[in-house]
């Protein structure tokens, strides 16, 4: 086996393998044994196949494999073994031809040859340097507290479908498909959710609902549909897609009145209390809004450390260029992405390099900080994301329920991904905020929404 490398530039460089035949001749002629006993071909008892007519059969694939066992197996070691930080796994030279020409009768020298980039070193900036950060202080209105009482009153209240014209406390559920300009959109998106009436923020909207019945038809804008929505919530619950590419649909939409639900309201007593709470101690009107209070300031707090932690990461990032090797990266992803002819690889690219800086810089941090994702970290993010599922009605979920469902959440390899990468970015910017000045600034829940919206507008202008 020859190995060597070859150094081309910023961090750039080839590495050629040469698997000789001394290197595979044993195992290629094992496996060409191994397969032959176990092949079961017409005109030959089991296990007699003669070795020529397999590898007359066989022998080009089995030696393929054999090859690149070894080749891989070999590169692997040299990479570790030269301490060669990657940016990404290396790629087959432009100059490789796109299939090997292989003898299984005659075994020859093949030589590969490997395109690499170096991690580039950083020098990152610390975190305590960045400057002094805002968090906020949201103070929580008594209107709200009420209209949330009010909300649950409907929400645990009964429900029963209705063929009558719509009135203001009714949930309706509607069919809805993307517009373009006054018509549906050929192939536009298509969506299904329910809307309580008396949340619809757009007047407009909302009078055309009221007096429809169930089959009619009518226009809205799905992003001013429900009061106090964000982007994300649109995406997510109206939508049904993530916020990325709910980017690329439209607002305007049609939607159908497919069923209407008449919701009489629950009793205001200690039952209603209890279960809206989920706490069996809140059994008063009072107690119930103190702890709803209580549990909107963990929200609001919550969001205020998100958005801390969403400036530090942009402002690293921001303050901790990095230079790749741009010509190899576009290549690169051209040869990893699947369906790569479709991608505006020049346009796209920013965006990669800026994820891809993200990654690199967020590496060398979490080995400064020494954070660490455990299986419990993991586990406890899944339960967080179950929980998530059932909005407010998770305090009255079977234990058994959630335990059952969080197995089959992380066995979903796109799920456990997302939520290794959110453990991680929590994890390490949790570590992150106790290094930076910050001071506190007192809004209320409006001011505050407008603190969120300007920085969704600003990270959205920086792509």
């Amino acid at each position: 086996m020859k190995i060597d490398r070859k150094d081309t530039g910023n961090g750039t460089g080839t590495i050629t393998v040469t698997v000789e035949t001394a290197d595979i001749k044993d195992k290629y002629n094992n496996s060409i044994k191994d397969y032959s006993s176990k092949a079961s071909i017409k005109g030959f008892r089991k296990g007699k196949t003669p070795v020529n007519f397999i590898k007359k059969m066989h022998g080009h694939s089995i030696l393929a494999d054999t090859i690149n066992n070894v080749m891989q197996a070999e590169l692997s070691n040299y990479i570790k073994s030269e301490e060669l930080d990657l940016i990404v796994q290396p790629i087959p030279s432009e100059t490789e031809k796109d299939q090997m020409s292989l003898d299984p009768f005659k075994l020859e020298d093949v030589t590969f040859n490997f395109d690499f980039a170096q991690a580039p070193k950083l020098k990152l900036k610390s975190a305590e340097d960045l400057g002094i950060y805002t968090t906020y202080d949201v103070q929580v209105p008594d209107a709200m507290i009420k209209e949330e009482i009010a909300n649950g009153l409907k929400r645990l209240g009964s429900q029963d479908e209705t063929e009558e014209a719509i009135i203001e406390n009714d949930l309706v559920t509607v069919k809805s498909v993307e517009l373009d300009g006054k018509n549906v959109k050929e192939e536009g998106h298509e969506t299904e959710f329910s809307v309580l009436i008396s949340m619809i923020k757009d007047e407009k909207a909302k009078k055309a609902f009221i007096g429809s019945k169930k089959g009619d038809s009518l226009d809205f804008n799905i992003y001013k549909l429900e009061n106090g929505t964000t982007d994300d919530y649109v995406a997510k619950y109206l939508l049904k897609l993530d916020l990325e590419n709910a980017a690329s649909v439209g607002e305007m939409f049609r939607g159908e009145v497919i069923k209407v639900m008449r919701v009489t309201e629950a009793e205001k007593n200690a039952e209603f209390f209890k279960n809206f709470t989920g706490d069996e101690s809140v059994d008063t009107e009072a107690k119930a809004k103190d702890a709803i209070r209580t549990n909107l300031k963990k929200h609001y707090n919550k969001e205020s450390e998100n958005l801390l932690k969403g400036k530090i990461a942009s402002d690293l990032i921001e303050q901790n260029p990095v230079e790749f090797p741009e010509v190899f990266m576009k290549r690169w992803i051209r040869v990893a992405t699947e369906n790569a002819e479709t991608l505006n690889i020049d346009q796209e690219y920013d965006a990669y390099a800026k994820q891809l800086q993200w990654t690199l810089i967020k590496s060398q941090l979490m080995e400064q900080h020494k954070v660490e994702v455990t299986e419990d970290d993991i586990k406890a993010a899944a339960r967080e994301r179950v929980l998530s599922y059932f909005g407010a009605g998770a305090a009255g979920v079977d234990e058994a329920m959630i335990e059952g469902i969080i197995p089959r959440l992380l066995n979903d390899q796109q799920q456990l991904t997302q939520i290794h990468t959110g453990v991680e970015f929590d994890k390490l910017m949790s570590a992150l905020v106790k290094e930076v000045k910050t001071d506190v600034k007192s809004l209320n829940t409006d001011e505050f929404k407008g603190v969120v919206d300007a920085y969704n507008e600003e990270m959205k202008a920086k792509g």
